[in-house]
């Protein structure tokens, strides 16, 4: 009968035990599980029998959960009773001894392997077989699988299912000993492989189920709801980690090509400097004589033209200032003679000045006076002027 109001079994349970307890639903509400790590709130817990609003209720000790199993390797101990054993390990809070047996030729055989089971929720470490301290290993136990239905979760004891094969899921009878020789085919996966073998995905995530179970300490419904929850997450991820992959797949190929055009380009960018260098090296003997012609041509000019301008040009007379003529002395110079020498045209180069420095104005060389009141003593241009060197 499902408890219907969550309320009323949440106040019943904290004023019998006077705190909050850890609870979770099983069985489609029928059930509550209940988590406590103190003795005294779990000896209260037992002894709570109505709810608040006069519902009957009966909590007991969880018949799995309360104990952890470990595993043990003992050869000494091969050919010892299980029930002998665990007289002697019962001081250690073990509760039940389990030995691991293998098939050898038809043959059922001991194995030093023993699964233990202790109470409480923490493994041991160690357990002692007399003097010699063990240590304890956490034993995962095989997904559990029908052989009658070929489903996991329950046996056969307790299977309603239709019989199938476990070779090839199909349902007809096989007589005592014989065995199916049919192709394999798995119920699960489709592949084709037997039921019960140990490749087939369902297994493995069986396995995975119960590793969750054993380690965080919780029942098969909750560890199942932990997988998938973890299974979509993981799907999803896979999915965007698929699709990165694809889009670094075409990167890399777009990079491989732009790499190779690179490298065309950079060969025929060689080529082509090479060609540049050889055309360059076959012009260069041609532009230097070229030059060296044309260097030495206006150097002949050069001189040419240099001394002619020097034929051409007289040297300027320097002027000389000590002598001065004021604007009353009327001297009359004529102009100079062709067999003058250097020395009588520097003579010659006299200048008028006034009192007040200003500059005078030319003389006529033809009449030799002054056009206006002030005069210059210099020769004109149009006068023939011969310098002996």
């Amino acid at each position: 009968m499902p408890l219907s109001n969550p309320f009323i079994v949440g106040t019943s349970i904290e004023l019998a035990v006077g705190t909050k307890v850890e609870a979770t639903r099983e069985g489609r509400g029928s059930r509550y599980l209940l988590r406590t790590s103190s003795k005294t709130v779990y000896n209260k817990l037992l002894m709570l029998t109505e709810l608040t609003d006069g519902t009957q209720v009966e909590i007991i000790s969880h018949p799995t959960l309360n104990s952890v199993q470990g595993t043990v390797y003992d050869p000494d101990t091969k050919d010892m009773d299980e029930k002998d054993i665990l007289g002697y390990l019962a001081p250690q809070g073990v509760h039940s001894v389990r030995r691991i047996k293998k098939r050898v030729n038809n043959t059922v055989k001991n194995t030093p392997l023993l699964v233990l089971s202790f109470y409480g929720t923490q493994l041991p470490t160690t357990v002692y077989f007399g003097l010699c301290r063990i240590p304890v290993k956490v034993y995962y136990p095989y997904p559990m699988i029908c052989f009658n239905c070929g489903d996991y979760g329950h046996s056969r004891k307790t299977c309603q299912n239709c019989g199938v094969c476990l070779q090839c899921s199909q349902t007809h009878e096989l007589a005592e000993g014989d065995k199916c020789q049919n192709t394999p085919h798995c119920l699960h996966c489709k592949n084709e492989h037997a039921i019960t073998s140990r490749d087939c995905p369902k297994y493995k995530s069986e396995e995975k189920i119960i590793r969750i179970k054993v380690d965080q300490g919780i029942s098969f419904p909750e560890a199942r709801r932990i997988y998938t929850e973890e299974t979509k997450k993981e799907t999803f991820a896979n999915v965007l980690q698929d699709r990165l992959n694809r889009e670094l797949a075409i990167k890399d190929q777009i990079i491989a090509e732009l790499q190779k055009q690179v490298a065309a380009l950079a060969k025929e960018l060689s080529e082509l400097k090479d060609v540049l260098k050889s055309k360059s090296n076959d012009q260069a003997p041609v532009a230097t004589n070229a030059k060296a012609s044309n260097s030495r041509k206006p150097l002949s000019q050069t001189s040419t033209s240099t001394n002619s301008s020097i034929t051409a040009m007289p040297a300027p007379a320097p002027q000389n200032k000590s002598i001065r003529m004021s604007r009353k002395d009327k001297l009359d110079i004529s102009p100079p003679t062709p067999t003058s020498s250097r020395n009588d045209i520097r003579t010659y180069d006299l200048r008028n000045r006034s009192r007040s420095g200003k500059r005078h104005m030319d003389m006529s060389p033809s009449t030799g006076r002054s056009q206006g009141k002030r005069f210059s003593a210099l020769p004109s241009s149009s006068d023939p002027i011969d310098i002996d060197e």
